[in-house]
C-alpha cells in the first residue's frame, strides 16, 4: 500500500534531522536511532512542529518529543497522573495544539499546547467499540463528542458533549449507536446560509421505535443538543422521507455522508450532503454497493471518491468512482485498482494538489479474476 505513515523496523525509532547551517551543509543529514522495550503505538506529529507523541501500549505509557524524535521522555507529572495509565492517544484532526489521551476508570486528559501540559477530566464511561470515540467539530476545536458506555451489571451507551474543552461536560442521550457533530470538517457548508443554523446540529444513529435490531435503526438530529425534544428529529434522506437500517455516519471534505441497508440484503444505499438539510442518494448506474465491498478515500473540495470492489476477496480489485460536485452521480474512472481484502486501497492523494492522485492497478487483472496468477501492479 502507498503510505505516508513513519516505518519502524523492530523496536528501533530512527530520527531524521536536517540541518540547513551553511558551515554544516557536507555534513548530511543526522539520524538518532532510540531504542523502546516495545514497538511504539500511535506516532503522531502535531502538524507544523517538531513535537512527536506515541503511546506504549503494554507498559501504557505516553512518549513525547519536542525535537522531531531525537530525544524522548515519558509524561511523568504527579499532577497529571498519566504514568501507566495511558491506552490511547488521539490528536486533533484540525487543531494542531490538542491532543487526548484515553485512561482506566474514566478518567481523560487534554492537552492544548502540543503536549506540553496535560489537564484530567472525567467521563464516567469507556469508550464505545462501533467507532471513533470522539467527533470533534469542523470549525471549533473547543466542541467535541464522546461516544461511550457505562457498564455495572450491564452496558449501557451514553453520549455526552463539551463545548469548552471538557472543562464541563454535559449529557447529550442515551442508547445512541453513536453521535457526532454535522460539521466535523471545516469546509462543511461553508459559505451557505445554512452554516450558522447547523453550528450546533448533531447527527446520532439511534434504535429503530419498535425493535431494537440494525434494519431498523435511524438517523435522528437535533441543534439544541436534544433538549426541548429528547427523541429528536428524523432525518429525511431519500425523497423527503427518513430511511432505516443507518448504519454510520461519516464527513468527507464538504460532504457528511449516511451508509443504509435493508433486511435480508447485502447491498447498501449511500446518502450524501453537503449542508445538512438536503440530501441526495448516491447512483452508481448499475454498480452496485455491498456491505464491506467499497471504501471511501481521500477525496477532493468538490468531488467525492469511492473505490468499489468488483471481484471476490481473493482477487481484491476494484472500481475507482468520481462524485459529481452534490455527491449525487457517481461515474467510473478507474479500473483494476489494487486492493487488499482489508479494504485498504493503493491509492495517494496529492499533498496540496486538488484533483491529482496515484492509483496502483493491476496489469494481469483476466488471470487474476480467473485466480490463474498472482496479481502484477
Amino acid at each position: 500500500m502507498i503510505s505516508r505513515q513513519l516505518s519502524l523496523a523492530g523496536f528501533l525509532l530512527l530520527s531524521l534531522v536536517l540541518h540547513f547551517s551553511a558551515a554544516k551543509s557536507s555534513d548530511g543529514p543526522t539520524i538518532k536511532a532510540t531504542h523502546f522495550d516495545y514497538p511504539p503505538s500511535g506516532l503522531f506529529f502535531f502538524a507544523d512542529s517538531d513535537t512527536v507523541l506515541f503511546q506504549d501500549f503494554i507498559k501504557q505509557e505516553a512518549h513525547r518529543s519536542f525535537d522531531a524524535g531525537v530525544t524522548w521522555e515519558i509524561i511523568d507529572d504527579e499532577d497529571w497522573d498519566l504514568k501507566g495509565t495511558v491506552f490511547a492517544i488521539l490528536p486533533h484532526p484540525i487543531d494542531n495544539q490538542k491532543a487526548y489521551a484515553v485512561g482506566a476508570g474514566g478518567k481523560y486528559w487534554i492537552t492544548t499546547d502540543q503536549a506540553k501540559t496535560w489537564r484530567p477530566f472525567q467521563i464516567n464511561a469507556t469508550p464505545t467499540e462501533f467507532g471513533p470515540p470522539f467527533s470533534f467539530h469542523g470549525r471549533d476545536s473547543r466542541k467535541v463528542i464522546f461516544n461511550g458506555e457505562e457498564c455495572h451489571r450491564g452496558c449501557v451507551k451514553r453520549t455526552f458533549y463539551t463545548t469548552d474543552d471538557f472543562k464541563t461536560i454535559k449529557p447529550l442521550r442515551d442508547y445512541s449507536r453513536s453521535c457526532s457533530w454535522a460539521v466535523q470538517t471545516p469546509q462543511f457548508a461553508e459559505g451557505l446560509d445554512t452554516a450558522d443554523k447547523i453550528e450546533n446540529r448533531v447527527f446520532c444513529v439511534v434504535a429503530g421505535v419498535k425493535v431494537p435490531f440494525a434494519y431498523a435503526n435511524r438517523l435522528v438530529y437535533s441543534d439544541d443538543f436534544f433538549h426541548d425534544d429528547e427523541e429528536g428529529i428524523e432525518t429525511k434522506l431519500h425523497e423527503g422521507r427518513p430511511v432505516s437500517g443507518i448504519l454510520n455516519t461519516a464527513a468527507v471534505k464538504k460532504y457528511l455522508l449516511v451508509a443504509a441497508k435493508s433486511e435480508g440484503t447485502y447491498e447498501l444505499a449511500l446518502y450524501f450532503t453537503d449542508d445538512a438539510m438536503v440530501w441526495h442518494h448516491a447512483e452508481f448506474g448499475k454498480r452496485k454497493l455491498e456491505a464491506g465491498a467499497f471504501t471511501v478515500l481521500e477525496s477532493t473540495n468538490y468531488s467525492i471518491q469511492i473505490d468499489v470492489m468488483n471481484t471476490d476477496r481473493f482477487g481484491s480489485m476494484g472500481v475507482l468512482f468520481t462524485s459529481n460536485s452534490n455527491g449525487t452521480y457517481f461515474t467510473r474512472n478507474i479500473e483494476h485498482t489494487n486492493r487488499n481484502r482489508e479494504g485498504l486501497v493503493d491509492f495517494e492523494k496529492i499533498a496540496n494538489v486538488q484533483g491529482i492522485v496515484l492509483v496502483n492497478v493491476v496489469d494481469n487483472w483476466e488471470a487474476v479474476e480467473e485466480q490463474k496468477a498472482e496479481k502484477q501492479i
